[in-house]
C-alpha cells in the first residue's frame, strides 16, 4: 500500500474511527428516514444523498481534526463543567463537523499524515 494512503485513511486507530463513525451514523440515519418519509413533498435529492453518505465517512478525519485543534487552543488545563453542559457542547461541535465534513476532512488527513511520518 502507497505510504500516503496508509498514514492518512489508515493513520486513525480502528476503535476510534469506528467510534466516530457510528456518532456521525446515528444523526445521519435519522435525517435519512425523516427524507424517505417524505419523498413525496421533497422528491429524491440524490446530491444531498451523496454529500451526507461523504460526509459520514469523512466525519472521522475531520473530527480528528477539530479535537487537534481544540486541544491546541486548551492546552493542558482541566475544566469543571456539568454533564449536561458537556453533552450539549458534544452535541452541537458533532452537528456543525458533521455538516462540513467534506471541507474540513481533508486538513484532518494533512495532520495525519504529519502524525505518523
Amino acid at each position: 500500500m502507497h505510504p500516503i494512503i496508509s498514514r492518512t485513511f489508515f493513520g486513525l486507530r480502528p476503535a476510534y474511527y469506528v467510534r466516530q463513525f457510528i456518532y456521525a451514523l446515528i444523526p445521519t440515519a435519522i435525517i435519512f428516514n425523516f427524507m424517505l418519509s417524505k419523498k413525496g413533498e421533497f422528491g429524491i435529492l440524490w446530491p444531498m444523498y451523496a454529500l451526507m453518505i461523504a460526509n459520514v465517512l469523512l466525519y472521522p478525519y475531520a473530527r480528528h481534526f477539530v479535537s487537534s485543534v481544540f486541544g491546541l487552543l486548551r492546552g493542558d488545563g482541566t475544566y469543571y463543567v456539568s454533564v449536561v453542559a458537556l453533552v450539549l457542547w458534544n452535541l452541537l461541535v458533532l452537528a456543525i463537523v458533521l455538516g462540513i465534513a467534506v471541507f474540513v476532512a481533508p486538513f484532518g488527513l494533512i495532520v495525519l499524515y504529519f502524525q505518523n511520518k
